[in-house]
């Protein structure tokens, strides 16, 4: 018999697979369904399909009409998710929605700067979805959003019932439609011919039993937002919801909120308190109609339901049907038995939270975010990574997602801070084990990242090398090395170093001392200079030595003084000049010495002495005796012409450049809370 030819009102049930040819009857249905759940078909068909197998059933698309003559009371359209062929040619199939086939795909991927709403639709385009958003939930752009080893459907899920919002499924001329709500207010109420035995109908089509339980009365979420950090009361947030409590204050408290945002806290905290309210306050009812559905308002006017009236969503719903088989006679009733929760619509319906999927251990992931080896960060020193289980991820800079980076020592404007560059390996951690809170621990070496060091042979080497980002052959090391007998600390800038002591500095070297400066060498000092040679100095300059000193000179020889100059002496003194000998003064020139005074030449010997001055010349002495070997001339008048002595050049050493004052670029000012937390 076909569907069509039931000239009166049969009951019967119908499964219409696609290019199968015939409609096949459906002996027994079992459906189990609620509301954010994939609804469950188990059908049972006596025919027979002999031209078709149960692997070329499996995965076609079919629909579900449960009917009597022209009325039908359901329909439901869904892929044939499992198909067992039986004994004499009977099939046993389980029709699921559209959306059951994303729980046969998994994924691992990053979303940035998304909605949840966007995400969703995104995933879903995969599928032959027919999706209605019946609602507009706070749902800011999230900075990044992770799927990991998760089903399409099991990440879809969670990200819903994390902003507040559950799905149903209807049906249309197109298909099953999921309908997106956050409120009772997006449910239809049925009509009475949908549902005839709503109103005045008796206890024999329906039970109902109204349940209340003592329950939790608040929920806390509290996390850390490292945002806003500058103390600890400052970062820690906490999302709150309280429910009236009549005797007792049943809390719950919970970390972490999973949201770094305090709204989003408080809307997480309101959705587990409605989700824990509405678990104890859900009545219950059996049915025989089998056009009850999940998502249907259901309006009671009849105080034999348990003294209920009102507005009811229908939230789970079990649904038995055993037709008639054609056997029998078209006036036997098929038997239905059902069961369903329903709440009051002056309550809210929230989805049970889906737990985040949970990285135990750390992983690697690679800097990306500009060429290879460059430095690319945001403020907050946050470099972008690219996991090594992004599949899909784009090859461009905007790909990877922004993650901290853990530092040796952190403080209120001191600590360490080494940033990884482009192209590196990284080791990352996750708060918590949620893959949306990265945090990169450390890094590591790989083939196309080596060591500045080789293992092997230089296992005694150690140390930090940092590379110029302008030209890769330029770095600054700070390097140990820990051989026996050849101990050393090496220090290496690839352009400048600078050196800043505030107070003292002491430098203490047990051997010996070498300094080599290439080009030119600075020192000034503002007070005294203090040097102590326990040994010879020895100074080669070869150039011109410059010395100005501005105040007095002082000079001590112990021993003898022995000065050699290969051109002239020029010698000026402003002041007297006393030159004392202990012994013997011996002046040997080749040439002419002239000595030329403006007062008088007074030379003396014991009582003996020689005044030349401007009047003449005094000759003194006990005895003078004049030798000559030669003529002895002795003229009056004029006296015989004579050179004078050249005047002395006055000296004009170069004063020395000061130096280049050593620079170290400070860091910012430290915000004044800040600034204690140290």
């Amino acid at each position: 018999m076909s569907r069509e030819s039931d000239a009166v009102d049969v009951f019967r049930c119908w499964l219409i697979v696609e290019n199968a040819g015939k409609p096949l009857r459906v002996s027994h249905l079992m459906l189990s369904d609620a509301l954010s759940e994939l609804p469950t078909y188990q059908l049972t068909c006596p025919d027979a399909l002999p031209e078709r197998t149960a692997q070329s059933l499996a995965g076609a698309l079919a629909t579900l009409e449960v009917c009597a003559g022209k009325r039908v009371y359901r329909r439901f359209q869904g892929v044939l998710a499992q198909v067992v062929r039986m004994e004499r040619g009977r099939y046993r199939f389980v029709l699921r929605p559209w959306l059951w086939l994303a729980t046969l795909a998994a994924d691992c991927r990053i979303f940035r700067q998304r909605s949840v709403r966007s995400i969703v639709d995104e995933v879903l385009s995969a599928y032959p979805a027919r999706v209605a958003w019946e609602c507009s939930p706070d749902d800011p752009p999230r900075e990044h959003c992770v799927q990991y080893r998760e089903s399409d459907y099991r990440f879809v899920t969670r990200l819903l019932a994390d902003i507040g919002v559950y799905f149903f499924f209807r049906h249309t001329p197109a298909g099953e439609e999921m309908v997106i709500v956050d409120s009772a207010a997006s449910h239809a109420v049925s009509d009475g011919e949908a549902l005839p035995w709503l109103a005045a109908m008796g206890d024999s089509n329906v039970t109902w039993e109204s349940a209340a339980a003592v329950t939790s009365t608040a929920v806390t979420l509290g996390d850390f937002a490292w945002q806003r950090a500058t103390n600890r009361s400052a970062a820690m947030l906490c999302g709150e919801a309280m429910a009236p409590a009549d005797e007792y204050a049943l809390a719950i408290y919970d970390y972490p909120a999973g949201s770094e945002q305090r709204g989003h806290a408080d809307a997480l905290a309101r959705q587990q308190l409605d989700a824990v309210q509405a678990a104890a306050n859900l009545c219950r009812a059996g049915t025989r109609h089998p056009a009850i559905s999940v998502g249907q308002a259901i309006a009671l006017d009849d105080e034999r339901m348990a003294g209920e009236s009102g507005r009811f969503v229908v939230t789970r719903l079990t649904l038995s049907i055993s037709a008639p088989s054609e056997n029998v006679g078209n006036h036997v009733e098929p038997v239905i038995r059902g069961e369903f929760h329903a709440l009051s619509v002056q309550r809210s319906f929230r989805a049970d939270p889906i737990p985040r999927p949970v990285i135990t251990g750390v992983q690697t992931a690679i800097v990306v975010g500009g060429d290879m080896g460059t430095q690319v960060s945001d403020a907050d020193g946050r470099v972008k990574l690219r996991f090594h289980w992004e599949h899909a991820a784009s090859p461009s800079d905007d790909a990877g997602c922004w993650v901290r980076v853990a530092q040796p020592l952190a403080g209120a404007g001191w600590g360490a801070s080494f940033l990884p560059r482009v192209g590196q390996e990284v080791v990352v951690g996750y708060l918590d084990g949620d893959p949306d809170r990265p945090i990169i621990t450390g890094s590591v070496y790989n083939a196309g990242q080596r060591p500045p060091y080789e293992y092997l042979p230089a296992r005694t080497l150690a140390g930090y090398r940092s590379r110029s980002l302008g030209d890769a052959a330029i770095s600054s090391e700070l390097r140990f090395d820990d051989t026996a007998g050849e101990e050393s600390l090496d220090m290496h800038a690839g352009r400048d170093a600078s050196l800043i002591v505030d107070h003292d500095i002491a430098v203490h070297v047990k051997h010996e001392s070498h300094h080599v400066i290439d080009g030119n060498a600075f020192a000034r000092h503002a007070a005294d200079c203090h040097a102590d040679t326990g040994g010879d100095t020895f100074r080669l300059v070869r150039g011109d030595a410059h010395c100005d000193v501005l105040g007095r000179q002082v000079q001590r020889v112990g021993g003898d003084l022995e000065q050699t100059v290969a051109g002239s002496v020029q010698l000026c003194i402003d002041a007297d000049t006393v030159l004392t000998a202990g012994a013997d003064i011996d002046v040997k020139v080749t040439g002419t010495v002239t000595i030329e005074t403006g007062d008088a030449l007074i030379l003396r010997a014991g009582s003996s002495s020689l005044v030349i001055d401007a009047d003449g010349i005094a000759l003194h002495g006990t005895k003078i005796t004049l030798d000559g070997s030669g003529d002895v001339l002795i003229h009056g008048g004029a006296p015989p012409p004579s050179r004078h002595a050249r005047n002395a050049q006055r000296a004009t050493p170069r004063r020395p450049k000061p130096p280049r004052a050593a620079t170290i670029t400070e860091p910012s000012a430290v915000p004044q809370e800040a600034a204690g937390n140290g």
